[in-house]
């Protein structure tokens, strides 16, 4: 009896109903700054199809056992992390146009990086990172790590180790580290997107990096046009214009 009921239970359970969640999402969520809440809540909205229209979001709350508060918490901070497009007064509905905007990113520079991976292979460069190289992987990492609070993914890793494999040194990684946390974004993909531009540049140390934005500043200050003195307006001055 006890096992026809237990039969009878594993197929309500896993399929009677399910919610399609990209892997994607998954593997990324937190790369996007999400914590595990806020994906809970984006499931529950894939599950009641509100990510399109309708958005229920006293229903929301009773499948997340939360007041409005704080899910209105939880959507400020969505739309904080650009996942959601911020609401209107009279807006009822959320817009999420953002995350797949995000997800679209991570997925292209996953992309590249494995195009650099198949490069280097090819090449018959290592795969692997030297002694010395290792630790500066596992130094930067633990720095990384503390600045953003939290524990680097696998995909993030990687990343940090392809970063390597391509020649940026840890000094490097650490100045464009300062400078996602002077800009205020400290995820992987911002942080690519700076050594990649200088790499373009042609740029491999600190102080190549800090001569280039020295003369970017230089070149800006000169652009500005210095104010010239307020003139003193002569009210009559064009009274007799017309006048022969």
């Amino acid at each position: 009896m006890q096992e026809s009921i237990f039969n009878e239970f594993i197929p309500a359970v896993f399929f009677a109903g399910s919610v399609a969640v990209p892997a994607i999402l998954l593997d990324s969520y937190a790369e996007m700054g999400l914590n595990a809440e806020e994906m809970l809540f984006i499931i529950h909205v894939i599950q009641t199809g509100a990510w399109r229209s309708g958005f229920d979001a006293a229903l929301i709350c009773q499948k997340m056992g939360m007041g409005q508060s704080d899910l209105d918490k939880i959507i400020r901070g969505l739309e904080k992390k650009l996942v959601l497009k911020p609401r209107g007064a009279d807006d009822d509905d959320l817009d999420f146009s953002g995350l797949p905007e995000q997800l679209f990113e991570i997925w292209g520079i996953r992309q590249y990086h494995a195009l650099k991976r198949a490069a280097r292979e090819a090449g018959g460069k290592p795969a692997r990172l030297e002694t010395k190289l290792a630790r500066a992987e596992k130094s930067f990492i633990e720095i990384y790590e503390k600045e953003l609070g939290r524990g680097l993914t696998m995909m993030e890793c990687e990343i940090v180790r392809d970063w390597l494999l391509d020649g940026h040194s840890e000094e490097m990684l650490r100045h464009a580290l300062r400078k996602g946390v002077e800009s205020e974004v400290r995820v992987p993909r911002y942080l690519d997107s700076i050594l990649r531009e200088w790499e373009k540049k042609g740029l491999r140390t600190v102080a190549e990096v800090e001569a280039e934005d020295e003369k970017f500043r230089r070149s800006k200050a000169g652009a500005k046009k210095p104010r010239s003195a307020k003139k003193t307006v002569d009210k009559h001055k064009y009274d007799n214009l017309y006048l022969n």
